[in-house]
């Protein structure tokens, strides 16, 4: 088993909070596709996000055709195939949650899937931010911030 080792950050983790929370919101998205998509766990890791280190991205459980991905680094959502191969890409900076979950229905729907689970809400109460009233993701300007996200290997994450 590889031993993984702690990043030093060179920014202060009070620069990084708006950044943390628009990744926090971007990854919702996963989280609305997998309640509608995937078949619910009692612990609700279907929901969770494994880091996939050939697209450098968040991925979540998959569904036929793809599984969802967030590339942290430039804030883009990804459509991964069954080798990770990445299918298609959707840069989120200047985007509103509402262009995403668009996107991601487009998609849906050529795999013949109806998008209707994406407009469920949520299982968590999200604290109050611009992107739940249309705000728009920002990437220009803070992409050192992104870029300074995660690395390494096999990390599961739940959100």
């Amino acid at each position: 088993m590889p031993t993984l080792s702690w990043l030093r950050l060179s920014i202060p983790g009070t620069n990084l909070l708006e950044a943390r929370l628009e990744c926090h919101y971007a990854v919702q998205i996963n989280t609305r596709l997998a309640r509608g998509f995937i078949t619910a766990k009692d612990d609700d890791s279907h929901t969770s996000l494994s880091w996939e280190p050939r697209a450098g991205a968040l991925i979540g459980e998959p569904l036929v055709a793809f599984r969802l991905g967030l590339r942290i680094s430039n804030l883009t959502l990804l459509l991964l195939g069954p080798a990770s191969e990445e299918m298609a890409s959707c840069s989120l900076d200047g985007q509103t949650v509402e262009d995403a979950l668009r996107w991601l229905s487009d998609h849906l729907q050529a795999s013949r899937l109806h998008p209707t689970p994406l407009s469920l809400p949520i299982h968590l109460t999200l604290d109050d931010h611009p992107l739940l009233h249309g705000g728009r993701f920002r990437l220009r300007g803070m992409e050192p911030l992104f870029d300074n996200w995660l690395s390494g290997t096999a990390m599961r994450l739940s959100v």
